[in-house]
């Protein structure tokens, strides 16, 4: 799975892309937490545009960075998710645990002081 970060002040961007298969989302958590770990108190937000398979791993990923964010005091949230995703996330009831936003730029409106802390589209 390909990965590319966007650091803003207060918000952290990872651009994902591929199948987030068993193998892949077991390194993408690691790498996650890292980054987390190394990135204090920002929020994560993951932009699942191009990514078109989640496996059970993943779904168990996002669970486990939700809690450490809010461990950090932090939260996760997702944009761009495609009908194939979302209705995973749906069966596995964890859409109201986190903020799913249609586009990048209503991800980032949710957080005001994020827009001014570099975002420029």
């Amino acid at each position: 799975m390909d990965v590319e970060i966007k650091n803003l002040e207060k918000l952290l961007i990872v651009y994902l892309k591929g199948r987030m298969d068993l193998v892949k989302s077991n390194d993408l958590e690691r790498n996650l937490f890292k980054l987390i770990n190394e990135e204090k108190g920002k929020h994560l937000l993951l932009n699942f545009e191009d990514v078109d398979y989640l496996h059970s791993s993943g779904v168990r990923m996002l669970i486990s960075l939700h809690i450490r964010l809010e461990e950090h005091g932090a939260m996760l949230m997702l944009c761009c998710i495609n009908q194939a995703v979302k209705k995973i996330l749906e069966f596995v009831d964890i859409m109201d645990m986190i903020k799913i936003f249609n586009s990048e730029e209503e991800a980032i409106a949710a957080f005001p002081a994020c827009d001014a802390g570099g975002y420029h589209g």
